[in-house]
């Protein structure tokens, strides 16, 4: 009886893996153990770093088309252990012509800046969400249909229009970038902008500039520098940032750090500050590697909420 449990707990397991035989299965485990001193409160505590799974794919369709896919989710590793949350997850096609898409995803303007992230997915992120110490609004957005064109001469265009059932337009964002690559030289431009019917007030929009020398020699040093205006739809509410990142690497070992600088006026006056980050990555393998991390950020008005942050942060991918 055991012997025929067995056979059939293993066919139950083969007949998926064989029907997802073009199917890659793929996935990245981030924790950090991060101590927080704040003005509020402190704290130490486990923290997820981003950590992922996902499944991606194509079929080929032929004469040089192809369909493809992804559905790739946030899990919580921390203090929230288990907790999943939606990240890309798209249907599109794929051939000469470049990439097609439908579904969930990164903002072309978000993609023209990934890659000048140097603590990307730690707490020196430059993306002002989670527990990152940024100043640069990065989206990842429901109901995109984007599109990316195929390298030419090192130059890439990339475009998306943003439905949601708010209202009856048939797009109410829209987001463009234009990225070059060549060798250890990249650099972007991207707009971005959110409809009124959206934000409930003015249009929102956002403008942003990317340059970055990637692995020269063992050295990178980025910029991304990026202007908002009516934030939320508010008259006036507008911001003006930066963030430089710098590594060094040597063999295993890569030193980095960053500073980030934040300025508003009108409704986002109170928005203003300035901030550091100070980083050292020991890469055990092309897979996996583990960080020292301290990051300070301050800001100009006397009741918003500084801090410091120290944290310690394993990292693996599959």
């Amino acid at each position: 009886m055991k012997k025929v449990l067995s056979l059939a707990i293993a066919a139950a397991l083969v007949a998926p893996m064989a029907a997802m035989a073009d199917a890659t299965v793929y996935g990245k485990v981030r924790v950090a153990s991060t101590k927080i001193d704040a003005d509020v409160a402190d704290s130490w505590g486990m923290y997820d770093e981003s950590s992922r799974l996902g499944i991606k794919g194509s079929e080929d369709l032929g004469d040089g088309l192809k369909a493809i896919y992804k559905m790739e989710f946030g899990v919580a590793t921390g203090s929230a252990f288990g907790g999943l949350s939606g990240r890309n997850a798209y249907v599109g096609l794929a051939g000469g012509f470049g990439t097609a898409l439908a579904g969930r995803h990164d903002t072309p303007m978000k993609m023209s800046t990934g890659k000048l992230d140097l603590f990307a997915d730690t707490i020196g992120d430059n993306d002002m969400g989670g527990t990152h110490m940024g100043i640069i609004m990065d989206r990842r957005v429901d109901g995109a249909i984007a599109y990316v064109s195929p390298s030419m001469s090192g130059f890439t265009v990339a475009g998306a229009v943003v439905q949601t059932t708010a209202t009856d337009d048939f797009q109410d964002a829209i987001s463009v970038a234009a990225m070059y690559s060549n060798g250890p030289w990249y650099g972007s431009l991207a707009y971005e902008a959110l409809d009124g019917d959206l934000t409930g007030g003015n249009d929102e929009k956002q403008t942003r500039i990317g340059l970055g020398m990637l692995g020269m020699s063992g050295f990178s040093a980025t910029l991304v520098y990026e202007t908002r205006s009516d934030i939320g739809g508010t008259a006036d509410s507008d911001t003006t940032a930066y963030t430089l990142n710098g590594a060094y690497k040597m063999g295993a070992h890569t030193i980095k750090a960053a500073y980030n600088s934040i300025d508003g006026d009108g409704a986002s006056s109170g928005a203003d500050a300035d901030g550091y980050a100070l980083g050292y990555q020991f890469n055990f393998s092309k897979r996996t590697d583990a960080q020292v991390l301290y990051t300070n950020k301050d800001f100009d008005a006397a009741t918003a909420n500084d801090m410091s942050k120290f944290s310690l942060q394993l990292n693996t991918k599959f």
